[in-house]
């Protein structure tokens, strides 16, 4: 054989190679995407209709991260990841539940960009007690040095007025944005100041807006919730109850996140979770 036609055989088996691994690959990705599938289906899906009626599951969606910047209560960031929400009704409001994870671009000394994450967590969407007149965005801050770091949280925008309680404590850990002073006391009263301090504590960020009758909160809690797996015959009724443990722990935290900012308990947030 002389050198071109090794050349040219060698170049048809490289071709070839390419081409099976890439059929093998694609087979690989569609078996593990129906996997997947079948378990957000006999498992997630599943658990969420059984222990919340009628409300669904979606698993490439979450609550836009731009509907949250105009609420004011996130980060700023440069992508976003979908990764799963839940949408139900409760009485006559719409709640909706969402995985969050943010991303900051990071540009290396030679270019390339690659994405951190800077946010992990958790968004609720409830009811609010009563129809507020103004707009109140209350945004995690901390003491550097004294002084003050918001984060990299928007700060005051058009129309509103930073709020100062009496509440030290709490002044040094958030920051308080309102359209009007009334609003903000009203939302803001002694026992609801204590209860996200606890949370504070607890989620290291929280951030929570109301306006009329919506209430929007977020939480970093550095976890996701409902991750991908693969279903498994054998340990289906085991891995069943085991989320609908996890949904349930998902509507306790939606009730008493809107139970605390509502006013509507007594006992601290670390008593209750």
């Amino acid at each position: 054989m002389n050198q071109s036609n090794y050349f040219i055989l060698r170049m048809v088996m490289e071709t070839v190679l390419i081409i099976v691994g890439f059929v093998l690959l694609k087979k690989r990705f569609t078996a593990n995407r129906k996997k997947h599938q079948e378990y957000d289906e006999l498992i997630i899906k599943r658990a969420v209709s059984e222990v919340i009626p009628g409300a669904e599951f979606i698993r490439e969606q979450c609550m836009e991260p731009s509907v949250l910047d105009g609420f004011g209560i996130i980060p700023f960031y440069d992508k976003y990841r979908e990764k799963g929400m839940i949408r139900y009704k409760k009485g006559v409001g719409n709640y909706m539940f969402s995985n969050i994870h943010l991303l900051k671009a990071k540009s290396s000394k030679n270019g390339n960009k690659t994405y951190k994450t800077i946010y992990k967590g958790q968004v609720y969407t409830a009811q609010y007690k009563t129809s507020l007149s103004g707009r109140v965005r209350i945004i995690t801050t901390k003491k550097f040095f004294n002084n003050e770091v918001n984060l990299s949280y928007p700060s005051k925008r058009r129309g509103e007025t930073k709020i100062e309680t009496e509440n030290i404590q709490f002044n040094d850990s958030f920051d308080v944005f309102a359209t009007d002073e009334q609003s903000a006391f009203f939302v803001l009263n002694p026992v609801v100041m204590e209860q996200l301090l606890e949370m504070k504590q607890r989620f290291e960020e929280v951030g929570v807006f109301v306006s009329g009758e919506t209430m929007v909160i977020t939480l970093k809690t550095n976890n996701l919730l409902f991750p991908q797996g693969y279903y498994n015959e054998q340990q289906a009724l085991i891995t069943l109850e085991n989320t609908k443990d996890e949904v349930r722990g998902m509507l306790r935290m939606t009730e008493l996140l809107e139970d605390t900012i509502n006013g509507s308990i007594e006992n601290n947030f670390t008593v209750r979770s």
